[in-house]
Formats: C-alpha cells, structure tokens, sequence
C-alpha cells in the first residue's frame, strides 16, 4: 500500500489517497496477478538444475566433453578461477548462470512476499523484468529468456484502486 496525494483546482487544497490493490480493497481481481513470484521461482528452479545438470556432465555433448576433457565443469571450479589468465569462458558461462538463477529465485521470493501481503508490485520492476528478457530473448532466441515474459506482464497488469483517507 502506498500514499498518493490529490490536488483539488477547485480550492487549492490537497487531500491523501492511498493506493490499495484491489485484493485487499475487497475488489474481484485475477488469481493470476498472485502468482508472478511462484512462476520467476520456479523459472529460477529450472534455470539452476538446468545448468547443475550441465555442469556436473549429465548433458554434455560432444564439442562440450572435448573442452573439459571429459570431467564435470562444475568440479572444475576452484578459489580464483574467474582471475585465471586465460580465462576459462565456459566456466564462466556456468558460474554466472548459476548465479543469475539464485538471483532470479531471490527477485520471485520478493515479489511473492509483496503478492502474499496483498500489496501491489511496483510496476518498474515488471517493467525491467520485461525489458530484461525481451533483450535476452532477442540476442539469445533459444533461451528461456521467453518463460521471464509472463510474469513480466503479470505484474505490469496489476490494478490498483483509490481509498480515499480522511
């Protein structure tokens, strides 16, 4: 819930509103707008046992095996190696994946604690989840950069209603 203020023409006088979502004004809204956290945690979910089981060798193809000599990538990962000269791009890849999946899962834990509380997610955060797997989604076409869409427009669809406060 948040505070707004209305400026009144008519006699220069200002009066506060309060911004609700229409959950919890009493107001029928889509169940879907409750679920936007759950779906990015389990997007997140997949993205992380996705490159787990990448990582650890169960999806390795070919071209994969020849660049880690047939170990599992993962295991590969030592204290510093991100500074190592040359840098080991796949290593890389995987360790920054990883990682953008626990951030992924940390934004859903967010957004679903927001969602819970009945309160309205702010709409610049769907708005850069949007633009963030728009962007992924045109460099990278066959990515799962496209699942992020859907909560994206499901919070940017939100509604919020005006309580007048007195």
């Amino acid at each position: 819930m948040s505070l707004g203020a209305v400026v009144n023409c008519d006699d220069h006088s200002v009066e506060a509103v309060r911004l609700t979502s229409n959950e919890s004004a009493g107001l029928p809204t889509a169940r879907t707008n409750a679920l936007a956290g759950t779906i990015l945690i389990a997007i997140a979910g997949l993205h992380i046992a996705f490159v787990l089981a990448l990582g650890s060798g169960l999806l390795q193809d070919a071209q994969m095996r020849e660049l880690v000599d047939d170990r599992a990538p993962l295991l590969m990962m030592k204290p510093g190696f991100g500074s190592a000269q040359p840098p080991n791009l796949l290593l890389l890849t995987l360790f920054w994946s990883l990682f953008f999946g626990v951030a992924l899962a940390t934004l859903g834990v967010l957004i679903r604690a927001v969602e819970q509380r009945r309160s309205t997610v702010p709409r610049s955060v769907g708005g850069l989840l949007l633009g963030m797997c728009l962007l992924g989604a045109i460099l990278v076409p066959v990515s799962g950069f496209w699942f992020g869409l859907v909560p994206a427009f499901m919070i940017l669809r939100q509604r919020t209603r005006v309580d007048w406060v007195r």
